[in-house]
């Protein structure tokens, strides 16, 4: 097997057991927690939702594209030739 094979079945395995272990000793409340991530998924799914309908539209009318080469201008040139040297 590969190097890289061998990694990630070690940092899987130890991602795996350090979080049941951390669960098991860490004092959280957990009702409290599960509250929060729900209040978190009502506000944040139709928020989601929304920046994804925005995106649709600006695709389709083909403003995305005006919008980039605003960007793209307005950028530094070092940032420009770093983000699409790959």
């Amino acid at each position: 097997m590969s190097i890289r094979l061998h990694f990630l079945t070690a940092l899987f395995i130890l991602v795996v057991t350090g979080g049941a272990l951390a669960a098991e000793k860490l004092p959280f409340d957990h009702a409290r927690l599960r509250g929060r991530l729900g209040s978190l998924s009502e506000h944040g799914k139709p928020a989601l939702g929304l920046i994804a309908a925005v995106a649709g539209v600006l695709v389709l009318t083909g403003i995305d594209k005006r919008l980039e080469a605003a960007i793209v201008a307005a950028s530094p040139d070092w940032l420009v030739q770093l983000t699409t040297r790959f």
